[in-house]
């Protein structure tokens, strides 16, 4: 029923009614207190029975960790948002559940023994999802976004642990031990609020830096590194380190560094490549790989490729410290070759140019498997050891190692 998803989703309906629900419930909260204390014991007792499940989703993991091994939590590409996402979900509940820590009948006896084994099992999803930041890092440095997602694993830990110490306690009350670790870590917070806010912590220069020092040490290579990044996300941190970038001498690629820096501190929004200025063909030939090995560029196609600059699909060819691979193969199976010419991350894969009394564009040739992640180190290994061919049709398909190309007429 797409009626409803139309209206509700219209700013003309999504704006004042939200506002007007919002202002309703104001008006209900001060007027209707017993209206509020209902609420407050509806979601209390929703706390208080996925709580126990949570526990029981705590245990199930761990004692399934020794035989499923990390892989499979590494393979989703969240593992410490989501070990984080289970450790607050248990501290609020826990909060919510058991308040003040008096309170000893929440739950039957072997229900609180239960809970007790799960919060005592806890810090191991901590030390899990220090670890998998701590592999992040080190494979990608340091980012805004890590630096938080350390300061959350941080906090959430030690309450963890502050937990933890608490369960093993025996007392009736144990839950009683909650109450100062909640203090103590609330005015770490608070200090913690004040450094981050300050130069001491300061997440953009720290990235910054982190980044700079990975691309002068060679562990990401210059025609990959992000420029964008520290000039849209990283403020007058990011701006400072690609000024120092502007004027790097030292370096065995300290050109390219400076053509990169240079073009990030002149592009004024963040989408789309940096452009670099290129109106000749030699400077041309420098962004484009011909193959096969040995295949040599017709002229007149290098200059009607300087008049395709604005084609967004081109742009990669034009972009600062980027190359396209270009293949030249007769796939229209008329004697004569086209130049075929690669395009990473869009959905024309290959742009193809034929020459009839001049050359034009006649079409492209579109990955079959768009799900596949093509590297393009690996698509041009294949094309530099002849590891392609045409498949015949009328406009024949491309195979480029493993991956399958549909010519499409424009």
């Amino acid at each position: 029923i797409g009626f409803f998803d139309r209206v509700f989703y219209h700013v003309y309906f999504a704006y004042p009614v939200s506002s007007l629900v919002f202002a309703f419930a104001l008006y209900v909260g001060r007027t209707h207190g017993q209206a509020v204390v209902t609420l407050r014991r509806i979601i209390l007792a929703i706390f208080k029975g996925l709580l126990p499940l949570l526990a029981v989703i705590i245990v199930l993991f761990l004692v399934a960790l020794p035989f499923m091994g990390l892989k499979p939590l590494w393979a989703t590409g969240k593992a410490s948002a989501l070990m984080l996402t289970l450790q607050i979900f248990l501290v609020i509940f826990l909060n919510a559940v058991f308040q003040d820590g008096n309170n000893t009948s929440p739950y039957p006896a072997w229900l609180r023994a239960a809970l007790r084994v799960a919060l005592v099992l806890l810090p191991i999803y901590t030390l899990l999802c220090a670890y998998a930041l701590y592999l992040r890092i080190d494979q990608h440095g340091w980012s805004t976004d890590r630096f938080w997602a350390v300061l959350l694993t941080l906090i959430i830990g030690l309450h963890v642990f502050g937990y933890a110490l608490a369960a093993l306690r025996r007392s009736a009350v144990w839950m009683r031990g909650m109450a100062p670790v909640n203090i103590g870590i609330a005015a770490l917070v608070v200090l913690l609020a004040i450094l981050v806010n300050s130069p001491v912590l300061d997440a953009r220069r720290l990235s910054a830096h982190s980044q700079v020092a990975r691309l002068l040490d060679g562990s990401v290579a210059v025609a990959r590194f992000d420029y964008d990044y520290l000039r849209f996300d990283l403020g007058k941190a990011g701006k400072r380190a690609l000024e120092g970038l502007r004027e790097l001498q030292d370096h065995p690629e300290a050109d390219k560094i400076r053509v990169g820096a240079v073009a990030a501190l002149a592009k004024t929004q963040k989408w789309g490549p940096s452009m670099e200025t290129v109106e000749t063909v030699d400077q041309l030939r420098s962004h484009l790989a011909l193959y096969p090995q040995g295949a040599v560029f017709d002229e007149s196609f290098l200059y009607h490729l300087l008049t395709q600059k604005k084609d967004w699909r081109l742009q990669r060819c034009f972009a600062v410290n980027q190359h396209c691979p270009v293949l030249a193969l007769d796939v229209s199976n008329d004697g004569r070759a086209e130049y075929l010419v690669f395009i990473e991350r869009a959905d024309d894969a290959v742009v193809v140019f034929s020459h009839q009394q001049h050359w034009r564009q006649v079409g492209r040739l579109v990955r079959l498997f768009p799900g596949i992640n093509e590297n393009q180190e690996l698509l041009e290994q294949a094309l530099a050891r002849g590891d392609f061919a045409a498949i015949p049709s009328h406009w024949r398909d491309l195979r480029v190692g493993k991956f399958q190309h549909r010519f499409y007429v424009e």
